[in-house]
């Protein structure tokens, strides 16, 4: 690995050469990454990322930010890089994506201010999409798995819970690594309209959307929201706006 150096495409933060030690996919267009990098992986906070690019490629010319997932040790406990999860989008991934095992990549940070929650019995999690990248880090750390390869810190929390929504199911990219953490794990993804035809709906002339959680279905309107656990459709309570027993802390 190189020295670290100031890079002319992002003053502050010092630039050092990431190489990849894994790339591997992971679910439908989404890749995850691990990078040979101790000076991040000693230093990065769940919610922070780092600016990552292609060396010798000027286009895209710009580097690209990506959210810090998780940090890995060496065999003597020393921090030893850290994992990157994307989505190929555009021309950086469409390029990063096909850089095999050894590939030295330009990498800076780690940036942002990292997450600091207040300390509560029961954190809740909310992903969508991509977004479970954020917050896989800060669950573990929550539940006293180190993040940075530092002394495994106390329990923060008793209880995690992860909500994580997608369009589809196969975009759902390594969920165990939740549950494994400890985490309560819950998900939920989009079901397309041609789906639809061979469901009994419920009794709604606008709705909008329909989406499935495990053996449950939900399916919401402009005004309502309506819940099927296998009895039957039933009209969900609103407080304001929201499922009223979705935020039972003791759901």
């Amino acid at each position: 690995m190189s020295g670290s150096a100031n890079h002319p495409l992002c003053p502050g933060p010092a630039s050092t050469d990431g190489r990849i030690l894994e790339h591997r996919q992971v679910a439908e267009a989404t890749f995850r990454i691990r990078l040979a990098c101790p000076e991040i992986a000693a230093n990065a906070r769940p919610g922070q990322f780092v600016m990552v690019k292609l060396p010798g490629r000027n286009d895209p010319l710009l580097a690209r930010p990506l959210a810090v997932y998780d940090t890995v040790t060496a065999p003597d406990g020393s921090p030893a890089g850290f994992d990157l999860i994307y989505t190929v989008h555009g021309r950086f991934t469409q390029a990063l994506c096909r850089e095999p095992a050894g590939t030295p990549l330009a990498v800076w940070g780690p940036l942002g201010n990292g997450f600091s929650p207040p300390p509560v019995d029961h954190l809740v999690l909310v992903a969508g999409g991509i977004g479970q990248t954020a917050l896989f880090a800060l669950g573990k750390q929550q539940l006293g798995g180190s993040h940075n390869g530092s002394e495994q810190p106390a329990p923060r929390g008793r209880r995690v819970s992860f909500l994580w929504g997608a369009r589809t199911a196969a975009a759902f990219a390594d969920v165990d690594d939740f549950r494994h953490a400890g985490m309560d794990t819950h998900l939920a993804h989009d079901v397309s309209p041609e789906g639809w035809e061979d469901l009994d709906l419920p009794p709604s002339t606008d709705l909008r959307a329909l989406a499935r959680d495990g053996d449950r279905w939900w399916a919401s309107s402009r005004r309502h929201l309506y819940l099927d656990d296998g009895a039957g459709w039933t009209e969900v309570p609103l407080l304001d706006g929201y499922p009223a027993h979705a935020i039972d802390p003791d759901g």
